[in-house]
């Protein structure tokens, strides 16, 4: 008898496999459903095509095995220990990959749906056209991970180190960097729509020519970052630090920068049309040529900045800080009048409630107005 057939034979009658040595067995096609194993090495072995449903595996080695065109759904492979494992093509729907060691492994053209790969090891994997959907990857390392041409919708990472992930030419929709580090990183010419990289670190990062509506930026450092010639309407940017970035000839149309800093900034000929800069810090940074129509720059800083050569059309400058702000001849457009009664509501403190005394009456001076007690 073969030693699949035996094995096999063995699935049948429900017994459990532990602590062999079935490394390089080609297990191709074949019916596993149901069977146990424990502390079994399958290096090399081929799983391809299997049947692996309500099969379980502990403690086992699956170093370089394969399983393309495999179909693992709903399984617990938590802790799994396959690294260099060829997944080409296979189905990945509702398993738990958590604090598994998958570096180097291949999932070109796998679909990968609803699965947990938090505080996996992705060291080197690659991902190229692989369609990836709703999946966690919490504190996974990705150092040298490849997604590149993959489909990337509703992920998310959290508290990683992606500097080195590989994007070229993905496509990512709503997918969440919470508070991941991307210093330095080239997003140059990537489709990105509803992202989130709230809290994450971004200094020197290129998005130059990338598709960035509606993303998320708030409280981001991208000191020093490129934005030249983006496209991100409706996209928000409050809070965070853009000082020294570079946004010419992007557009950023009903955007919000509420509160960020972009001091000494490069925003020349840009597109900032009904953007929202209220109580921003603009120092010293260049708007010249920019589209600022009915921009809001309430309370803003725009001590030394340049706005010679802008269209300010309707913008609004209530309250902002114009200390050696250039303005050339931009400022004879019609502007937002002030508003008298927003100035004094913004100044309006209110009177301290009456406090009552040990007796529970008012104090004299705290006394309302119409006498009563």
């Amino acid at each position: 008898m073969s030693l699949r057939a035996e094995i096999l034979e063995q699935i049948s009658r429900r017994q459990t496999i532990v602590s062999r040595d079935l490394s390089g067995l080609d297990l191709s096609g074949a019916d596993l459903s149901g069977g146990r194993f424990e502390k079994v090495g399958f290096a090399g072995a081929d799983f391809s095509r299997a049947d692996i449903s309500r099969t379980g595996f502990a403690d086992c080695d699956f170093t370089g095995a394969r399983f393309c065109e495999t179909r693992f759904e709903k399984l617990n492979w938590m802790g799994m220990f396959m690294p260099r494992a060829d997944l080409r093509g296979a189905t990945l729907f509702m398993t738990l990959f958590g604090k598994s060691d998958i570096s180097d492994a291949d999932f070109s053209d796998a679909t990968i749906r609803m699965c947990s790969l938090e505080e996996t090891n992705l060291t080197g994997a690659r991902f190229h056209r692989t369609k990836i959907e709703q999946n966690t990857l919490r504190e996974a390392r990705c150092a040298g991970a490849d997604f590149s041409d993959a489909t990337m919708i509703r992920l998310a990472f959290s508290e990683s180190d992606l500097r080195g992930l590989i994007l070229a030419g993905a496509r990512l929709r709503k997918v969440f960097f919470r508070g991941c580090d991307f210093t330095g990183y080239g997003f140059t010419g990537l489709d990105m729509e509803i992202v989130q990289f709230d809290g994450s670190k971004l200094d020197g990062a290129d998005f130059s020519g990338c598709s960035l509506p509606m993303c998320n930026f708030s409280g981001a450092s991208m000191k020093g970052a490129s934005l030249r010639q983006t496209r991100a309407e409706s996209a928000f940017f409050a809070g965070a630090k853009l000082t020294s970035a570079v946004l010419c000839g992007g557009v950023f149309r009903q955007s919000v920068f509420s509160e960020g800093d972009l001091s000494m900034a490069d925003c020349a000929d840009a597109d900032f049309e009904l953007c929202l800069f209220q109580k921003a810090r603009l120092c010293r940074t260049n708007f010249t040529g920019a589209n600022l129509k009915n921009a809001d720059f309430s309370h803003a800083d725009l001590s030394e900045g340049d706005f010679t050569g802008t269209s300010l059309y309707m913008a609004q400058f209530h309250g902002a800080v114009e200390e050696g702000t250039r303005f050339g001849n931009s400022k004879k457009t019609l502007l937002q009048q002030q508003d008298a009664e927003r100035t004094a509501a913004e100044a309006f403190v209110p009177r301290a409630k009456p406090r009552p005394d040990r007796t529970g009456r008012h104090t004299a001076a705290e006394k309302p107005r119409d006498g009563a007690d």
